[in-house]
């Protein structure tokens, strides 16, 4: 029987970069029945895909009957759509997959010192490695700067949640095998027995397995708190994603006892509250500088309302700007400090200089709840305890004060919908270690109004179970219509999580409501789709920490939502 002549790959090491790969390719191609590539790092799929199929089966004794496979970190590294899933999977449908991932941080670290030992990177020489990794974030999605563009690619590659969602979009998870450093290095035996029982052969045991020449720790001691604390908060949501996804453990190192009271930009406020200080808007700035409202933001916020104002008051098209007060204003007295929330709040900094110096008409289409619910927080829970957002009657309190200035009725009885309960973990509380969970309900308000459209995006979210997905929040849009509303009016409400696009806060509240509900998913308006809509009613809705952000108003939810799937990588 002649042997194969166009050999392909049984497996491919497809990640990550600094999380083994080396050695555990080393590992497996010590056993008898299997042949390692002729050279590792062949990068076909990702980086050499022009050169054709003729030049990667070069890569494989094709005389062989062994099982071969190879090594390619880019593969998983710098999967940013389906494509290189997609090209593996086309070439071999068979084809096992492993992926070997490291402590983010670690891996991070080891990155650096990639660039800085191996590449000799000038930039990276002559910079202090805390300074490195704390180049503003504007730098690195911009990469308008050489220190930029490199943290921006060891950020990218330490995080391993998304790539791989591709992979599971286009390959069995039957033939993908997720490792963790760790355990290569503290269980090599079980490990490699893992291992090759995925690939197909019998298991071997080798005293090498002990080798640990490509796996050494990799010291964080190096890294100042703030800068640790910094990556921390960046990557390790995104592990810990990654590991419930894949059912690897999570396991990371304890916040160190030299840690700020604040960790991963969270507050531990009296009686178990907490509250979001840091993050990409670094909330807690704007109240200790006050001056950070500037006289441009005013008049930012001034001329980009005004020209809202001056556009629905011609059209005959009612309208309410919502300002959601962030949870530290609305219980400054939970904050584990001497900071004066109430009193430094921005958005309260904000309101009173609009008030002074904006033109009438954009006062007078401004909804502030904060003064309401300071009369009611001690009767309803506004906010949850362990997450930024507001609760049911948080969302209900804001939605009484929007009928009151359209002048229209809300409905009461929603109030006594019935309400899901659960003890969950909810977005502060899961940011600590160990996690802070609460009791926490959800009214789902959908008994008169049903849902008669989803965009691309919507859909997508659910049929892959990502509805809490960062990334794919912005450019969510539904419509809801109500048969037997108490207001036969159309709505277009503006917003973000606070309004959420499933029925259970402030959008499912306005559809049991009015006749017609549409929600997108945006701080910006989109003209058009209000010029197409036609609505009695345009609101929007903003969080106090997103002051900082004045809308453009420049959106296209069409354009954005056709670009956002096909980054994805989902057929149009």
């Amino acid at each position: 029987m002649e042997p194969p002549k166009t050999k392909k790959p049984d497996f491919i090491i497809v990640g990550t970069m600094k999380g083994g790969t080396a050695i555990l390719y080393e590992f497996i191609t010590l056993h008898p029945d299997i042949e390692p590539a002729i050279q590792k790092d062949i990068h076909y799929f990702s980086l050499h895909y022009h050169k054709g199929t003729e030049w990667y089966l070069n890569h494989f004794n094709r005389e062989s009957y062994k099982i071969t496979g190879e090594v390619s970190p880019t593969y998983f590294d710098i999967a940013n759509s389906i494509l290189i899933p997609s090209l593996i999977k086309t070439f071999n449908p068979n084809v096992k997959i492993i992926l070997i991932v490291r402590d983010p941080i670690e891996r991070a670290l080891s990155h650096y010192n990639h660039l800085l030992k191996i590449e000799k990177k000038d930039e990276i020489i002559s910079s202090e490695i805390n300074d490195f990794f704390n180049v503003p974030l504007k730098e690195c999605i911009t990469e308008t700067t050489n220190m930029g563009y490199y943290l921006k690619q060891i950020l990218s590659f330490s995080s391993y949640y998304r790539k791989y969602l591709y992979y599971m979009q286009v390959c069995d998870k039957d033939n993908i095998l997720v490792l963790r450093n760790d355990d290569l290095r503290h269980q090599p035996f079980e490990t490699m027995k893992r291992v090759f029982g995925f690939i197909g052969v019998e298991p071997i045991e080798s005293g090498k397995f002990r080798d640990f020449k490509y796996s050494i720790d990799t010291k964080t001691d190096m890294l100042s708190d703030k800068t640790y604390n910094r990556l921390a908060e960046i990557l390790y949501p995104d592990y810990k994603k990654f590991c419930d996804l894949t059912d690897i453990e999570y396991s990371v190192p304890k916040l160190r006892n030299r840690l700020a009271p604040d960790h991963y930009g969270v507050h531990i406020g009296k009686n178990g509250w907490l509250f979001l200080v840091g993050g990409s808007n670094d909330p807690i700035e704007f109240y200790k500088k006050p001056e950070l409202i500037s006289n441009g933001l005013v008049s930012g916020w001034s001329n980009i309302l005004g020209k809202r104002a001056s556009y629905f008051k011609k059209k005959g098209i009612q309208y309410v700007h919502l300002f959601v007060p962030n949870k530290l204003t609305v219980f400054p007295e939970y904050y584990n400090g001497d900071l004066n929330c109430y009193r430094n709040s921005p958005l309260l900094n904000l309101l009173h200089r609009l008030n002074k110096h904006a033109n009438q008409d954009v006062v007078d289409y401004i909804l502030n709840p904060i003064h309401y619910y300071n009369k009611v927080k001690g009767d309803v829970k506004l906010y949850w305890k362990t997450d930024t957002h507001w609760t049911f009657f948080g969302a209900y309190s804001a939605y009484q004060l929007i009928c009151s200035k359209l002048g229209l009725n809300f409905d009461p009885e929603l109030l006594g919908y019935e309400k899901a309960r659960i003890r969950m973990a909810m977005d502060l509380g899961g940011k600590l270690e160990p996690p802070v969970k609460e009791d926490v309900f959800f009214s789902s308000m959908n008994r008169k109004s049903k849902r008669v459209y989803a965009n691309e995006i919507v859909l997508y979210k659910e049929k892959h179970g990502l509805e809490n997905e960062m990334g794919l929040h912005v450019g969510s849009n539904v419509v809801f219509k109500n048969q037997s509303a108490l207001n036969k009016k159309k709505v277009v409400l503006f917003g973000t999580s606070f309004s959420e696009y499933r029925p259970c806060l402030l959008t499912g509240i306005l559809a049991e409501t009015f006749s017609e509900v549409h929600f997108v998913w945006s701080t910006n308006l989109d003209w058009s789709y209000i010029k197409k809509i036609q609505p009695d009613i345009v609101l929007t809705e903003i969080v106090e920490r997103f002051i900082p952000e004045v809308p453009s108003d420049n959106f296209n939810l069409k354009e954005y939502a056709g670009r956002k799937i096909s980054k994805i990588g989902l057929p149009r």
